[in-house]
This record gives C-alpha cells, structure tokens and sequence, in this order.
C-alpha cells in the first residue's frame, strides 16, 4: 500500500514538474574534410531554447519543428550573430547548409573551405548566453588527426587552438 501511494506521488509530480532540461548546454563540431577541402560545421541547440531567445530576442514566436522562411531566416541571423570561426587569424564566412531536427533538438549545419594550412582555429560561440548565464556552448574541432575541444561561456566567448 506505502509503495503504490510513493509511486502515485511520483506520478503525479511528473505530471505537475515542467519537461525542461536542467543544463543549458550546445554542441558544435568542426570538422575538416580532407578530401573536400571543407570545414563542416554543426551546430546542437535545444528547441526550446532557441524558441524562447528568438521571442525573447524578437519578439517573433517560432515552431522550430516546422519553420516558416520568415522564422527560418530571424534563426540564422541570431546563430550567425553568436557564431565565428577564424582560421589563420582570418574570419571565414559560414555558408548555411540545412537545419534538421532530432528530437528535442535543432541541428544547423554550415560549411567553408580552406586549402591552405590551419596553424590555428578561433572559434567564438555566445549561442544562448544572452539569456542564460549557465549557458555552456562545447566545441569539437575535428582537424587532420587532432581533435580538441573547448568550452565557452558567457565570460568565455572564445578560443583559439593552436596546431602546430
């Protein structure tokens, strides 16, 4: 009788807490694709999230699942505005490939190219720190056979890896 009451309680409590996650965390990766001569870039953002800055941010409310070219287009420009990557102390433009979602989950995916060598990769990611102060953006850099990563903040706006 004690363990059905503790499981209706449980219940119930699942019922009245709000599905949130409790981190507020994206995921980047970076990775070089030798044969291409490209840097693919995606981008992990919890739906939630990006919904609530872009209204906040906006004032435009969003279905991340189901966007409109309107919705589409105030997205990108928040992600670009948060989003750099130097190589060799030179910006590079993202060239915006799709969006796909999985999950509870936005997936953005950019691309660039670069021939020459990377002596080095900044990368500058403030993706949601405008409005959560926890917020913590990862980074995996993916180049030839190193892999590192880092990870930003909201004091920790970016960082440079250096490949020698």
């Amino acid at each position: 009788m004690h363990f059905q009451f503790i499981n209706i309680v449980f219940f119930i409590q699942l019922l009245i807490i709000p599905c949130q996650h409790p981190l507020h965390v994206s995921i980047t990766n970076v990775d070089f694709n030798n044969e291409t001569k490209k840097f693919q870039v995606a981008s992990k953002i919890f739906i939630n999230d990006i919904e609530e800055v872009i209204y906040k941010k906006y004032n435009l409310k969003i279905n991340a699942i189901n966007l409109k070219k309107e919705e589409e287009k105030q997205l990108l420009t928040y992600i670009n505005e948060r989003l750099a990557i130097l190589v060799n102390n030179k910006k590079q433009t993202l060239i915006y490939k799709q969006i796909k979602i999985n999950d509870d989950a936005i997936w953005v995916y950019y691309e660039f190219k670069f021939v020459d060598k990377a002596n080095n990769i900044t990368i500058k990611n403030t993706i949601l720190t405008d409005l959560f102060t926890d917020q913590a953006n990862l980074v995996i850099i993916n180049y030839k056979d190193i892999q590192k990563g880092v990870e930003l903040r909201l004091n920790k706006e970016f960082e440079t890896i250096e490949f020698l």
